[in-house]
């Protein structure tokens, strides 16, 4: 059997909530769809005359004042009950192939973005002879629960001001290499967790501007020279902001990121005059 076929089997779950959503979808569907996964279904034809009434994801849109309505999954994944309040079920990464893990991790990126949510490695799986990475879990950033700081000092607080958006979300993505004995040179697959465990979410949707790990990976080496040079020129952070939204629209750059940058840059500069001369 192929081992990427083991990735079809059940998982624990992570969340008191998820566990109730789960066992009702055992229960309603087949026991020949136990052991497979279950892609989203293909949305039907949308006619002018004939509205789209089943949509088997939740449409990204930014954050509003109101909270989102529970999310109604469709008829083809059999009759289950509402999600429970605050969640959603969001768009995961198709399955594909990919040329290397990079690039498969590079796409899963781009589509969380555009759909509010963000990912991040987790469960590294290597070989055990030689050691190769061959298999990883990509989690939701929101994945783990907020650590508990109530017992600390107030001298040990670090980041006093700085809240957690940890919730314990049970949501993740596969990427397996297709050769397991030889990783660094064979496809690598996106693959989907069993019974809907890539769709589910315990929040709503975010913004990007919203998400650090998003924000990061647009910073390019380009956007960096372009900060430095705004900053040389002696614009302000919030005139260098106004800048880069109009040079790269679909960039989500906080002012506080142009104000990290150029510390960074400050600092940097500062390291290469205290180097000895040789």
């Amino acid at each position: 059997m192929n081992y990427l076929s083991d990735l079809a089997r059940p998982t624990s779950p992570t969340h008191a909530s998820l566990a109730d959503v789960l066992e009702a979808l055992n229960q309603q569907n087949a026991l020949d769809k136990q052991d497979s996964i279950y892609p989203i279904p293909p949305q039907p034809p949308n006619h002018e005359d004939e509205p789209d009434a089943t949509h088997p994801v939740t449409e990204y849109s930014p954050p509003t004042s109101e909270p989102a309505p529970p999310v109604q999954l469709p008829d083809d994944f059999g009759s289950l009950p509402p999600l429970p309040p605050g969640w959603s079920a969001l768009a995961p990464p198709p399955e594909a192939y990919y040329d290397s893990m990079e690039d498969a991790i590079e796409a899963i990126h781009s589509w969380t973005k555009a759909h509010g949510y963000d990912v991040s490695k987790s469960k590294p799986v290597k070989t055990k002879r030689d050691k190769l990475l061959y298999r990883y879990l990509l989690r939701c950033t929101r994945c783990s629960k907020s650590k508990n700081t109530r017992k600390l000092k107030p001298e040990e607080r670090r980041r006093t001001k700085r809240g957690s958006q940890k919730s314990n979300c049970p949501m993740g993505v596969w990427v397996c290499a297709e050769d397991r004995n030889d990783p660094q040179h064979c496809r690598w697959l996106v693959k989907h967790q069993e019974r809907l465990q890539s769709v589910y979410h315990d929040h709503q949707p975010s913004h990007p501007t919203t998400m650090p790990n998003h924000r990061r990976r647009e910073r390019t080496a380009e956007i960096k020279m372009r900060i430095l040079e705004l900053q040389e020129a002696g614009y302000s952070t919030a005139r260098t902001l106004a800048i880069l939204q109009q040079d790269y629209p679909d960039m989500h750059i906080t002012s506080r990121d142009i104000y990290n940058e150029r510390q960074q840059i400050r600092r940097d500069q500062r390291g290469e005059r205290a180097m000895p001369q040789g």
